[in-house]
């Protein structure tokens, strides 16, 4: 056995045990935009059936103030090459020719700029399971379709979010109207929409439900929605309590569409439990980042050695996308000089912390590429994964250690 190994892992072990586990709270996210130009297609349908009952007319008031209000307090600019466009379809012009002909009009500067539909109207499943905005014209468009236009035009990010029922049918119900301030959340907005990669793809309800709305407060899911949006107060104790350490923490911008999607399904649940209403959850399609199957921990700072930063890999889940790849855990129980991954960088990023890891993570395209350290042996390698698309949007973790 050789003595130098033997008396390296012992050293980093007891580095480990001993050391308290800090988190750094400081993260700069001037370098790191995703998205230069935000392209925002809303679409409104206020000639369908109900529009006024079912909220759709409140959507389109309330929608474009909420952008409209986020814009000025982040100081984005609107117009061709700057932070965002904004087209607005409504009345006549909901149609599927004109979606159609905006995306394929539309300049988009491929994998820089970003782009986002967004929907308020009725909606349908067919029997094939198939998606259907069903418009006031009885017309109706696949979302598959929507989502295909968008997917051609090779956005870093892409944002497919519609206010529709999932059956043939929608109620219109009653929800408390609350006023909002001007957003707290506002460099949440920023995070969402200008520092992910890839897709984002929601719906108001499931397959089978319908969508619930009332004429004072829009789409219920548009209601929860905004209200996050601007950090209001909110219908579900548990999301109140995230806001609130997100607010005591300054971390507004550290929110992923990972815990967006979180926030968004609880509130949905405390408000439709505390209505007339029938269930409502969100579908989730898809979001950014996604599974790779490791437990992760701080690397101590105390007795750190001289320009090692990065995340322990404490555990690797069975038939995950990392144990695919080769990635090794350090077992305290029986530690093994061999077995040991620190990861120091993704796709080229140096990761300094665990906030680090989480959010480069939860904003990729779930292509990523490891850069993979043993600060025993000095060994490094670089492992490819793909991110599993599906995730556990409720798994619990403590502050020091991250489920990815």
């Amino acid at each position: 056995m050789n003595l130098n190994f033997t008396i390296a892992t012992l050293c980093f072990y007891c580095w480990l045990v001993n050391s308290q586990l800090a988190v750094c709270n400081d993260l700069d996210l001037t370098g790191q935009r995703s998205v230069r130009t935000l392209h925002m297609l809303l679409v409104f349908d206020d000639r369908a059936a109900n529009a006024q009952h079912l909220g759709i007319e409140e959507d389109l008031r309330a929608w474009p103030q909420t952008f409209g209000v986020i814009a000025k307090n982040l100081n984005l600019q609107e117009g061709v090459g700057k932070d965002f466009t904004i087209t607005l379809l409504r009345d006549t012009e909901v149609t599927p020719e004109r979606i159609r002909q905006y995306y394929a009009s539309l300049e988009v500067e491929e994998q820089k700029d970003g782009l986002l539909f967004l929907f308020s109207g009725h909606g349908s499943v067919s029997s094939d399971g198939g998606h259907y905005l069903m418009l006031h014209n009885r017309r109706k468009l696949a979302r598959r379709e929507i989502m295909n236009l968008m997917l051609r035009k090779n956005a870093a990010l892409t944002v497919l979010i519609t206010d529709s029922c999932g059956v043939g049918m929608d109620s219109p119900r009653r929800m408390i109207s609350l006023p909002l301030d001007e957003p707290k959340g506002q460099l949440m907005c920023r995070s969402l929409f200008y520092f992910h990669r890839g897709i984002v793809d929601i719906n108001s309800t499931e397959s089978g439900s319908p969508a619930y709305g009332h004429a004072a407060t829009g789409g219920n899911f548009g209601h929860a929605f905004r209200r996050l949006l601007y950090g209001a107060d909110m219908h579900s104790e548990k999301v109140a309590q995230m806001l609130q350490e997100t607010e005591e923490q300054q971390a507004w911008q550290d929110v992923t569409w990972t815990r967006f999607a979180k926030m968004l399904a609880l509130e949905m649940q405390a408000v439709s439990e505390e209505q007339s209403d029938g269930p409502q959850q969100p579908h989730i399609y898809q979001l950014p980042g996604g599974f790779l199957g490791i437990r992760s921990r701080e690397l101590p700072e105390r007795g750190r050695p001289a320009g090692l930063a990065g995340v322990l890999v404490q555990d690797v889940m069975d038939g995950s996308p990392a144990q695919a790849i080769g990635v090794r855990s350090f077992d305290l129980s029986q530690p093994n000089v061999s077995q040991v991954d620190v990861i120091v960088a993704i796709n080229g990023l140096p990761v300094q912390n665990l906030r680090d890891f989480v959010q480069t993570v939860d904003r990729s395209d779930g292509d990523l590429v490891l850069t993979l350290l043993n600060p025993i042996t000095q060994e490094e390698r670089l492992v490819r994964a793909k991110l599993d698309p599906h995730r556990d949007l409720f798994a619990e973790t403590d502050s020091d250690v991250a489920n990815n």
